[in-house]
């Protein structure tokens, strides 16, 4: 599935044209961003519960051009997820963080995405997209 736009003068692509896929959302809401992330700069707030006019979201795509760490976040709980450069990171939006032979730790819905550019490397920003859909 592909997803295409035109966010800041630059045309946006996220997604693989030869791979096929459909979802429904529920309400059909849409959020969309794309932001530079200073190479070893400071984490950047991607969105949260005020943002966009979601105040939850079934399914998020994140690509970047660079290496970065996404962190999700339920207002109790976070997590990390490492994305490296030209690759696609998709999840719903309520997530799983534990689990073992006695219990399971669920999240609630996520509220808070914030992405950081992980080291000074000297490779440069990255140029990151997201979407949501509700």
């Amino acid at each position: 599935m592909e997803v295409t736009g035109l966010t800041s003068g630059r045309d946006v692509e996220i997604g693989d044209k030869s791979a096929f896929g459909t979802f429904t959302p529920t309400n059909g809401e849409t959020y969309m961003v794309s932001a530079v992330v200073t190479d070893g700069g400071t984490q950047v707030s991607f969105w949260n519960t005020d943002e966009g006019g979601l105040t939850t979201f079934e399914h998020m795509i994140v690509t970047s051009d660079k290496d970065i760490t996404i962190e999700l976040s339920d207002g109790s709980e976070s997590f990390t997820v490492s994305l490296k450069a030209g690759m696609t990171f998709s999840c719903g939006g309520q997530m799983f963080t534990d689990q073992n032979a006695f219990a399971v730790d669920t999240m609630g819905n996520i509220d808070q995405i914030q992405i950081k550019r992980n080291v000074a490397n000297g490779v440069g920003d990255a140029f990151v997209q997201m979407l949501l859909v509700g």
